[in-house]
């Protein structure tokens, strides 16, 4: 009689660790870091690995996703550890919330140093012959030379004043349009005009 007991005993567990196990439930979660100021792990990959269905947090680690107890669901993110949290059994309730920690992965790279030169050799040539450049002083030295100044003051006219004289050429020239210009009689320039006109014959015609 005991066997037969025991049988009846485990049938009737049955059914109901079947539909504890079917029963689906909203797994809500909060993915943030193990830091101080729990900052939120946006965009992680939320991925269940009981049913094989996943999701994607949101840019303040938010996320969301149908499960049953006892699953186990994977958080992934670039530049944090996967985290794994198993679903716990909530009962009756039809939702869960949590808030997941998700440690930083930091990887520290070795040093890598670029060189321009493919050989020790080349280096060394290249050092031997690279043209040191000028300092302060000589480049002071090189700007107050008295020859290339000289140059230079030569070619060079004062931008505003060669621009006042433009305009007022053009404006003189718009305004005496069609007509001859006069010559004021106290003028210096207006009289060496006239003596330039005289020597080359301008009055002749």
């Amino acid at each position: 009689m005991k066997p037969h007991f025991f049988i009846v005993i485990v049938w009737g567990l049955l059914p109901w660790n079947v539909a504890a196990q079917d029963r689906l439930i909203q797994f809500n979660g909060h993915a943030v870091a193990t830091d101080a100021a729990a900052t939120p792990v946006a965009f992680a990959s939320v991925y269940n690995k009981s049913l094989g269905t996943g999701t994607v947090a949101n840019h303040q680690g938010f996320f969301s996703l149908v499960a049953r107890p006892g699953d186990t669901i994977e958080l992934t993110s670039i530049g944090y550890k996967p985290k794994k949290v198993v679903v716990p059994d909530i009962g009756q309730q039809t939702s869960y919330t949590t808030v997941v920690q998700m440690e930083p992965d930091i990887h520290t790279l070795p040093e890598t140093r670029i060189y321009p030169w493919i050989s020790k050799e080349q280096f060394r040539r290249a050092f031997v012959y690279l043209p040191i450049p000028d300092d302060a002083l000589a480049l002071a030295q090189k700007n107050l030379d008295a020859e290339l100044l000289a140059a230079l003051g030569k070619e060079l006219r004062d931008p505003d004043l060669r621009t006042k004289q433009m305009l007022q050429s053009y404006a003189n020239s718009y305004y005496y349009l069609g007509q001859y210009q006069p010559m004021p009689i106290l003028s210096p320039t207006a009289w060496m005009q006239f003596f330039e006109m005289l020597r080359s014959g301008a009055f002749r015609k």
